[in-house]
């Protein structure tokens, strides 16, 4: 029974502390939340092993929530492009591609533009970085993942535009992204500083 210690987590745990993590993520910005899940949804008598134990019916609870506030966002135009706006669809995509690549962010977050083959969907991650081994691998994702990202990227395009001349320091950050420069997400800090 070796692998006991981690086949028996008790998968209420696990989704308190994912929910945790979005709300801490949903409470980033200036504005207030846009999203609410329901702890209750999510509750169950599973254990969980290796691989991530929520239900399709839970995720799809929460992806739901998260695409429909992200929605709400890019239907007001004027306010499609602030911190706010930004978090909110750059929690969207990172909760995509690391459910669907299994990606745990060490240096930054899920890796650069480079790393990824749109026309093949493939991923390269390499998220064990502290090993003295060479632990990368190539992930396939699903279409709806490289959806995600392309709509993400249709969307830095459009902030490289809108920043170019209010401000260039941000509008070169996305470029980065593009470039593969820099890691594909960040956070914008309630300060106005760019966080990363």
């Amino acid at each position: 029974l070796p692998a006991l210690y981690y086949n028996q987590i008790d998968i209420n745990e696990f989704n308190k502390a994912y929910l945790r993590h979005l709300n801490y993520l949903n409470h980033h910005g200036d504005y207030g939340p846009l999203f609410h899940i329901n702890e209750s949804i999510l509750e169950s008598d599973r254990k969980a092993g290796s691989p991530l134990f929520i239900g399709g019916n839970e995720l799809k609870i929460v992806f739901n929530e998260l695409q429909s506030s992200v929605k709400n966002i890019l239907r007001l135009k004027k306010k499609k492009f602030n911190k706010h706006a930004h978090n909110h669809i750059v929690i969207y995509t990172q909760q995509i591609l690391a459910i669907s690549s299994g990606y745990r962010p060490v240096t930054g977050w899920l890796g650069k533009l480079s790393d990824i083959d749109l026309a093949n969907k493939q991923y390269w991650i390499s998220d064990k970085e502290t090993q003295s081994v060479d632990s990368s691998r190539l992930i396939v994702l699903p279409t709806i993942c490289i959806e995600v990202i392309k709509q993400y990227l249709t969307y830095v395009k459009q902030c490289i535009r809108f920043y170019k001349r209010s401000d260039p320091t941000l509008a070169d950050r996305y470029n980065k992204i593009l470039t593969g420069e820099e890691h594909l997400t960040f956070f914008m800090k309630s300060t106005g500083n760019k966080g990363k």
